[in-house]
């Protein structure tokens, strides 16, 4: 194993030390693949010129239901409105939500797979409990159906639209992060969480940098980084396990260029690309 690769481990597990976490809390982990990205949800980063929360609302709202109405895969399941916004974020429609892992070789292959030399491929770990205990004043992980008022996504959406306004807030302000049920074959293979932005928009490094830390994954790591990915068994169709993550695998395998995959096809719970 090289010494950049060993390096890169003993930093993480000092950043995870550094963080604090109490008996039977773990970490989350987030690879970004280069530098610039921040910890910033898609919907938050389009409207990040917008200032009206009922401009974010609305949009927020059409992208959901158009999603819902003709997403017609997921009619035949018993689903409920978070389970849709879930499959949303996995399939790289704008949501506030943000995807973690509790997999750190997962967070390491997304890190990896959209890295370009000079690029500064990063993982990101979170203690999620300190957040919440910031944010939500709960020391633990929150389940969905208790974060807004009402227990269903769709009815916090749809509250009569007079009454989204500067002066009504969603019912929190800075980041939660959430455990959600597993029924996404992408969320369940990438041991994904959540965290969920509310009217602060700010990049979630900038709101409580407190309950992260970063760790930059060098170049010189990167070979032995992919080849532990290998032994791991990490791959494109454990991550992805549809027929589009079979077919991008074993182009991979056996050496047969292929059309990129798009972004939208490739969202990610482990971490981001874009």
């Amino acid at each position: 194993m090289g010494s950049a690769w060993s390096s890169f481990l003993h930093a993480v597990d000092a950043a995870r030390d550094g963080l604090r976490f109490r008996d039977h809390e773990d970490c989350l982990f987030r690879g970004h693949s280069a530098a610039q990205f921040q910890l910033f949800p898609t919907l938050q980063r389009h409207c990040a010129a917008k200032k009206s929360v009922l401009d974010i609302r609305e949009l927020e709202g059409s992208l959901y239901f158009e999603f819902r109405a003709r997403a017609r895969e997921l009619h035949h399941a018993e689903l409920d409105d978070w389970d849709v916004l879930f499959s949303m974020r996995h399939h790289g429609l704008a949501t506030r939500l943000l995807d973690w892992t509790e997999m750190l070789g997962i967070a390491v292959y997304f890190a990896l797979a959209g890295a370009e030399p000079g690029s500064g491929p990063h993982i990101w770990l979170l203690n999620a409990f300190a957040l919440n205990e910031r944010s939500f004043q709960v020391r633990d992980m929150v389940a969905p159906e208790y974060l807004a008022p009402s227990k269903r996504f769709r009815d916090y959406l749809t509250r009569r639209i007079g009454e989204y306004s500067e002066q009504c807030p969603l019912p929190w302000t800075d980041p939660v992060a959430i455990y959600p049920m597993q029924k996404n074959n992408r969320l369940q293979a990438q041991r994904g969480y959540f965290t969920i932005h509310g009217e602060n928009s700010a990049a979630l490094e900038n709101i409580a940098p407190e309950v992260l830390r970063r760790v930059e994954l060098p170049e010189e790591s990167w070979k032995d980084a992919w080849k532990f990915l290998d032994d791991a068994g990490i791959n494109e169709y454990t991550v992805y396990p549809d027929l589009d993550g079979l077919t991008r695998h074993l182009h991979m395998k056996y050496g047969v260029s292929g059309p990129p995959a798009s972004k939208h096809t490739r969202a990610s719970s482990g971490g981001s690309r874009a």
